[in-house]
């Protein structure tokens, strides 16, 4: 065997090796991405996503080949130099890199972007690129990609895996982002007025300075998000979690603006009255709005509207809520510490971690603040299967309070508000209850023998098999 030829072989099982690894190396790398559902928050220096690990192999085997054809050219003598007369003459053209370039839709590429079984776009470098009226839904992994001045306007990014992401200064008006993954992505300086952006996780996402107008972000999970400086005029943010949340300086979706918060002002709509501390409220309808993590310390909410309202978080200690509608109100980590709920409508109100105006934390209290809107601790702590035989707690005030399977034996509650208490299953033996108002109460399986019912007032009292019978009373059954 010549020279020529064992050089030739010698070349071809070694490109053929490297090549082969590197394609097999490239598709575990793959592999391995779409096992993982395209969510995992992938490292930066992830090799399937900068390509380094397989593209110095390739240019081992290219070095390889190009080693070897020089061996062979060098065994025949050197190859013929062309003249300087069948040169032909060739412009010189200056070469702009693809990446840095704006682009028309043709960003969207086969080499750029895998697509199968999910949408890889393992180039990470996007800047000025232009997506405008793409459709990309369908779980796009943009992994810590530079969408730097990008223009997405009108795109269908939905579902898509945008961690880390680099949106500065990019143009996203009416982009459908919802249910899009964000985690610490940047949006500094973004214009996102009307941007769908529903359902998203934008867990520690930098807003400041982005234009927000009339975006939607129903749902969204913008924990330690920073919005300062940024405009949220029109913004809806219902049922979003803003807990950790930056606003510095923020346009507030009523059109007020911030110093620390835009807690009482993430309604588009303004309110009939500036939620602050000591702020005069009284009889005003305050139904539906947005509080959340708002100060009213010491307001006068007295006979406002607070229909379904959310105050979750806000610091209400000392604030004046008597005779208040506030059904279906939203109490979630709110401070009531001294609170006056006196007469207030608390029927269907939701407790979670509250403190009531006793001091007394509402999951302690069977996840309610009622029987604990006194300021003064009765003679047993109001609660589910709580021991209260023989205690004084006549006059007092147990509107909506757990008291299932409570033991209540001989108690004193003469002239008591039970107002949609629950009793089911209560040991009511001998207790008082004349003139207590038992109104839309729940007194199923309790236990009423011997008890004092003279003029109890009833009024769709869920009964139990003792009081039904008596046809005056008015019980449901």
């Amino acid at each position: 065997m010549s020279i020529d030829e064992s050089v030739a072989i010698l070349s071809m099982l070694v490109s053929y090796t490297l090549i082969q690894r590197v394609i097999l190396g490239r598709r575990k790398c793959q592999r391995s991405l779409a096992n993982a559902h395209c969510r995992i928050a992938l490292g930066p220096a992830y090799p399937c996503m900068r390509q380094q690990w397989w593209m110095r192999h390739l240019h081992l085997s290219l070095a390889v080949i190009g080693v070897c054809a020089w061996a062979t050219q060098a065994c025949h003598g050197s190859a013929p130099t062309p003249s300087k007369e069948s040169a032909p003459e060739v412009a010189a053209t200056r070469i702009i890199p693809a990446h840095h370039a704006p682009r028309e839709g043709a960003a969207w590429a086969v080499p750029q972007c895998a697509e199968s079984p999910y949408r890889l776009c393992t180039q990470s470098d996007f800047r000025e690129a232009d997506f405008r009226d793409n459709e990309l839904s369908g779980h796009v992994v943009f992994f810590n990609a530079n969408l730097e001045d990008a223009k997405l306007d009108g795109a269908n990014l939905s579902n898509s895996a945008l961690h880390f992401a680099f949106l500065t200064r990019g143009s996203l008006k009416n982009t459908d982002l919802s249910g899009s993954d964000l985690v610490g992505a940047t949006l500094r300086e973004s214009l996102l007025e009307r941007a769908q952006l529903r359902n998203i996780n934008c867990l520690g996402c930098d807003f400041r300075f982005a234009n927000l107008q009339d975006s939607d972000l129903n749902g969204a999970q913008l924990k330690g998000a920073n919005f300062s400086y940024a405009d949220l005029r029109g913004a809806n943010l219902q049922n979003t979690d803003l807990s950790q949340t930056h606003w510095h300086h923020t346009v507030c979706p009523d059109g007020t603006l911030s110093f620390d918060t835009c807690g009482g002002h993430l309604t588009p709509q303004q309110a009939s009255c500036v939620p602050s501390p000591h702020a005069n409220c009284a009889d005003q309808d305050l139904s539906r709005l947005d509080w959340r993590r708002t100060n009213l310390t010491k307001a006068n909410l007295e006979a406002a509207d607070l229909r379904a309202t959310l105050l979750n978080g806000a610091d209400l200690t000392q604030t004046n809520l008597a005779y208040a509608n506030l059904r279906e109100t939203n109490f979630k980590d709110a401070d009531l510490l001294g609170a006056n709920l006196a007469r207030a409508d608390l029927a269907k109100s939701y407790w979670e971690n509250t403190r009531c105006p006793d001091g007394t934390i509402s999951s302690e209290n069977g996840h309610t603040c009622g029987g604990h809107i006194e300021l003064t601790q009765p003679d047993c702590h109001i609660r589910p299967g709580a021991d209260c035989r023989n205690a004084d707690l006549a006059g007092l005030d147990l509107s909506y309070a757990n008291l299932a399977g409570a033991d209540l034996r001989g108690a004193n509650l003469v002239g008591s508000r039970l107002e949609g208490a629950n009793l089911q299953g209560a040991a009511l033996q001998n207790a008082q209850l004349e003139g207590a108002d038992l109104s839309h109460s729940r007194l199923r399986n309790a236990i009423t023998e011997s008890a004092n019912l003279t003029d109890i007032i009833t009024k769709s009292t869920e009964c139990n098999s003792s009081l039904l019978r008596f046809k005056a009373l008015d019980c449901i059954r």
